[in-house]
């Protein structure tokens, strides 16, 4: 079985087979998609290898092979975190986080009051009281955002803002919550 990006991205479900082996993988290896040309979807996703010499790797797929690591463990910590590939609608480039910001101010005073009320923290109590990680700036924008189904999302992945047991907080907005402040 070909290990490539569909594979991974179907969690094993769609493949395709080879006569030969062109690089074997091996039980317990990490396959992680490095390059996705078609869309960015899979880029980064990973899959752990069950079964000694049925699967070979692919182009554009890196295989991570160790003794000396919890692998489950691991591949939690590598494939666990959600990410955004944001894109201009016009010249297909990809924008940063402060490409798509307009208004960064007015999001961050957004964003944190939908996160003290996802995480019950009235206004005036501090976020580091409750348990909380926040730099001495203050509260921050997540690593995570852009658009999925629709709306504009912010997400702060465990260890972000929290400790891991927090695990994630995702807050959607619609696109009329946010015109004037990121773009469309």
């Amino acid at each position: 079985i070909v290990v490539n990006s569909k594979f991974v991205s179907s969690n094993g479900k769609i493949y395709k087979k080879s006569n030969s082996q062109l690089l074997p993988l091996f039980k317990n290896d990490i396959v992680l998609v490095m390059s996705d040309v078609p869309n960015g979807k899979t880029l980064a996703k990973c899959f752990k290898i069950d079964e000694d010499n049925k699967y070979t790797l692919n182009q554009r797929v890196c295989a991570l092979r160790t003794n000396d690591l919890d692998l489950d463990f691991f591949l939690i910590q590598i494939n666990r975190n959600q990410y955004f590939l944001n894109f201009d609608k016009i010249t297909g480039e990809v924008l940063s986080a402060d490409q798509m910001v307009l208004d960064s101010a007015k999001l961050l005073e957004i964003a944190e009051s939908a996160f003290r009320k996802h995480h019950e923290v009235p206004e005036g109590k501090s976020l580091e009281d409750q348990g909380f990680f926040l730099p001495e700036t203050g509260f921050f924008l997540p690593g995570a955002m852009g658009y999925k189904d629709g709306e504009f999302k912010l997400i702060y992945i465990p260890y972000e803002i929290g400790p891991f047991v927090m695990g994630y907080t995702e807050l959607s907005f619609t696109p009329e919550e946010l015109t004037g402040i990121v773009r469309k």
